[in-house]
């Protein structure tokens, strides 16, 4: 009886795994973005998104001459999100971008001044609440995506 309950309860095994959200759900060569940017102007970057979300991440582009305030608001539409003054919806910690060294970038600069220094094309971006990063979700970021 429990063979033919679980089939009528439905589903295949495949649709029992969880998504693999540290994957990427296109191809750095395939970014997605604001088709509005001049080719010239575009930056790709991994965008990661906070594990909660269950958002797979995603290879984008973004103006390199607009703030990284930007580039997290453009990154939380694509996956969906809802930001309210810098914030998931619902949540009080602020959404920051961090690189996979740790460190968090700068919003109140333009991503055109962090080129070079702090970020560079084709860097692996993590989208997070608060402050800091767990070091466990950073260890299994960078163990899935280090170049």
């Amino acid at each position: 009886m429990g063979c033919c309950q679980s089939s009528e309860e439905g589903g295949s095994n495949a649709s029992a795994q969880p998504i693999n959200t540290l994957a990427f759900s296109n191809k750095q060569s395939k970014p997605i973005g604001d088709e509005n940017i001049p080719p010239a102007k575009r930056v790709v970057f991994g965008i990661v998104y906070p594990e909660e979300t269950n958002a797979r991440s995603v290879w984008m582009y973004f103006n390199v001459d607009k703030p990284v305030e930007a580039l997290i608001v453009s990154a939380a539409g694509q996956a969906g999100l809802r930001l309210d003054k810098g914030k998931l919806l619902g949540s009080p910690q602020r959404l920051n971008l961090f690189t996979l060294e740790g460190d968090t970038v700068r919003l109140d600069l333009e991503i055109d001044a962090h080129m070079g220094r702090t970020l560079h094309v084709g860097d692996v971006l993590v989208l997070e609440k608060g402050n800091r990063m767990e070091s466990s979700r950073l260890e299994a970021i960078k163990s899935m995506h280090a170049r």
